[in-house]
This record gives C-alpha cells, structure tokens and sequence, in this order.
C-alpha cells in the first residue's frame, strides 16, 4: 500500500465512520458486528507509535511469534501465525 492508495467502495454491510478532505473512506465500521477498517500508515516516522501499532497486531491479534529472521526460507517454517 503507498500514501496514494485509498479505497474507492465499502463492502455491503459497512458504513463510513471517518474521512478525511483527501480520503473519504478513511474509516469503516459494520452494521452488526464489531469489525471496523481504517486508513492509516503506522510505518512511516510521522506515526510515533506506528512500531507498536504494527507490533499488537502481529502479536496480540494474529497470534504470531516473535521469533523469526529476515532470512527468506525461513520465515516460512518459523513465523507461528494461526
């Protein structure tokens, strides 16, 4: 995704919760289930708290570890997600 990316629809069953003068489907939430979608580049250095951002998500909701590599074979056999 880059800075210039921004979604044209919402899925059915979604409404628009937040937008912004050049996204103005920055945030989406369902009508019935608590699922919601946002807009948002916590890796850029303008997001202070982007690291950690990207880091409870990995951890916290994937359910990934912690323990793998940037070498490439790897990180297919050790990753963890489930």
């Amino acid at each position: 995704m880059s800075h210039g990316d921004q979604l044209s629809e919402i899925p059915a069953d979604f409404h628009v919760i937040g937008h912004t003068s050049t996204a103005p489907l920055a945030a989406v939430a369902h009508n019935d289930k608590p699922w919601y979608g946002i807009q948002f580049h916590p890796e850029v250095t303008h997001s202070p708290r982007g690291r950690e951002v990207i880091g409870k998500f990995v951890i916290d909701i994937c359910h990934c570890s912690a323990h793998w590599t940037m070498v490439s074979d790897e990180i297919s056999r050790v990753v963890g997600c489930y």
